[in-house]
């Protein structure tokens, strides 16, 4: 098994003059030995952390882990955490993107134009919804999530100008493109 080093942790700071050091979030043991980026993007809300990773599993395997979620107590350390999966496919995993807010987390996921949606009832099992955009635009580059709008970019939607996808209740409600062709989004 790998040794953990800087590159294998996120750390967590809280402030209440200065910034201090307050817990190191670890890559769960058993994926050390996959080689993954855990680490790629990190959502904060409240005192609930969501930490994206790329797992790249075998041929025989059929789930992929691509976020870990930890639930931290008073004192920064963590009390309980959840793998989130998706179906063993093409994944290749660069770009993953989370946000959340109260018990919702989307992760979006560019290479294949999706973003999976969790509910906290569903932490560490299937996915709740699945946003998908149009093949090639990579949608999921960025999410963001407020109450109960999640909001997509999609930077290479309409020939590369870009376009930001509005949900409400998980129901698409508006797309977003820019006034001029020049103009880019995301």
């Amino acid at each position: 098994m790998e040794e953990l080093n800087e590159k294998d942790q996120v750390f967590i700071f809280h402030r209440d003059n200065n910034w201090q050091l307050k817990e190191s979030l670890s890559m769960p043991g058993l994926l050390l030995d996959y080689g993954e980026k855990f680490g790629m993007d990190v959502a904060v809300h409240g005192k609930t952390v969501v930490v994206t990773l790329a797992h790249d599993p075998g041929e025989s395997e059929t789930l992929r882990y691509i976020a870990q979620v930890y639930d931290l107590d008073d004192n920064f350390n963590y009390s309980d955490y959840y793998l989130l999966f998706v179906d063993n496919d093409t994944l290749q995993s660069d770009g993953l993107n989370a946000d959340i807010f109260n018990d919702r987390i989307v992760v979006g996921r560019p290479d294949g134009d999706l973003v999976y949606v969790w509910d906290r009832a569903d932490w560490g099992g299937d996915h709740t919804q699945i946003l998908t955009g149009t093949v090639g635009s990579h949608f999921g580059a960025s999410v963001a999530i407020e109450n109960s709008l999640v909001v997509v970019g999609a930077p290479e939607a309409h020939n590369d100008s870009g376009a930001v996808y509005v949900f409400d209740q998980l129901v698409q409600k508006d797309e977003l493109r820019p006034t001029r062709s020049y103009d880019m989004l995301n």
